[in-house]
């Protein structure tokens, strides 16, 4: 399961934390505590923790644009009141921000998008956009089926899917259970099954 974010890396009891992601594999434990990071990983079933793929360390001179403006996506931690509240150890004063939606209201948890000037770590929002809420639990797995039931209950890369509202490319329905090469999945997570919404069948040479 994919997930690209820039946010603050903290440490709890030797664990490398992103906004109560909790991140892991060997590029995560080269991380060091107060980094400003873009990771990209794997978000697990129960989304509490990200198996990283890939990070790049950032300075805040890195996310300035144009006009001193920045953008930092992330987890809400904490909401201290109806215009302020924290993206990991970032505090956000949005009492000047635009909304998107306009009646967003924040909870803890939420992920958002914000945009803004920041000094001597606060940042002062220009707009506050939230992210969708499916976005956490999209997933795009490659790799072999193995333990085939039926079209609805299949494994890909370990993990348990559901394609039968899926819609299929370079193969049909029926090719799932003798399918000897690769296969390219995306969709939801839905418990600890993926419900599948496209499936690619993977041509040799392709």
């Amino acid at each position: 399961m994919l997930s690209a974010v820039t946010v603050v890396i903290v440490l709890a009891n030797g664990q490398r934390t992103l906004h109560g992601l909790v991140l892991t594999g060997r590029l995560a434990d080269a991380l060091t505590q107060g980094s400003l990071v873009r990771v990209q990983g794997v978000l697990s079933p129960d989304a509490r923790s990200l198996a990283v793929s890939s990070a790049r360390v950032l300075s805040a001179a890195a996310l300035m644009q144009g006009s001193g403006s920045v953008e930092i996506e992330g987890y809400v931690t904490a909401v201290t009141s109806s215009s302020r509240f924290t993206l990991g150890t970032i505090e956000v004063d949005a009492r000047n921000a635009v909304y998107a939606p306009s009646n967003l209201s924040l909870t803890v948890g939420a992920q958002v998008e914000v945009y803004g000037v920041l000094a001597a770590g606060l940042l002062n929002a220009t707009k506050v956009e939230v992210e969708s809420e499916h976005m956490l639990g999209q997933a795009e797995i490659k790799g072999r089926i193995t333990d085939y039931v039926s079209q609805s209950n299949f494994v890909v890369y370990g993990q348990r899917c559901d394609a039968s509202a899926a819609s299929f490319s370079h193969g049909m329905a029926s090719d799932l259970a003798d399918w000897k090469g690769l296969v390219k999945v995306t969709g939801t997570q839905a418990g600890d099954v993926l419900k599948v919404s496209t499936l690619e069948f993977e041509l040799e040479g392709s």
